[in-house]
């Protein structure tokens, strides 16, 4: 199979990622980062890399398939629990919509927690999992890449998403 592949393709069977196939530049660069890093035996590093490019993704598609939030201004919402209801039926529906397992969805959430990421591509993990063990590191790396990749196939162009005018980055 090896061969064949490289024979066919030139491409080592070893080195074939789907981070080739996400369309988004940003998506795609915390992506192979977070390969990067899981290779290296970096783990807590691979997990924050894939886990923001993941929010990244499912902040633009959220934003299409549900409603589009401003991201933070900096304003207080006066009821943070209707806040907080309202962002996890965003995000079950945003999964039922794509096709997502909510399962892995939720072991991904029990490794990661909430993503913060911000505009200067920045990005922030308040409450992940202390203890980050290589099989979490390789789950939250390959859910994110497949579930980019098929949030892209879903939804399309996630820079086109990304502009309010609609036109890309």
């Amino acid at each position: 199979m090896k061969q064949i592949i490289f024979n066919v393709w030139g491409l080592e069977l070893e080195k074939i990622s789907l981070t080739e196939l996400v369309q988004n530049r940003q998506i795609k660069k915390y992506l192979v980062d977070a390969e990067t890093a899981l290779g290296k035996g970096n783990l807590v590093d691979a997990v924050e890399y894939a886990s923001a490019g993941l929010q990244v993704a499912m902040n633009h598609a959220g934003e299409a398939i549900v409603w589009h939030k401003p991201r933070f201004t900096g304003q207080h919402y006066d009821d943070e629990y209707l806040e907080d209801t309202l962002d996890r039926m965003k995000d079950v529906l945003s999964l039922a919509v794509l096709g997502l397992n909510y399962g892995d969805f939720m072991r991904y959430k029990r490794i990661v927690g909430a993503v913060f990421v911000r505009s200067d591509g920045s990005f922030q993990h308040p409450d992940m999992k202390e203890e980050i063990t290589a099989r979490d590191a390789e789950f939250v790396v390959t859910y994110c890449i497949d579930t980019v990749v098929q949030i892209e196939n879903a939804v399309g162009n996630l820079d086109v998403l990304a502009e309010p005018d609609g036109r890309g980055a």
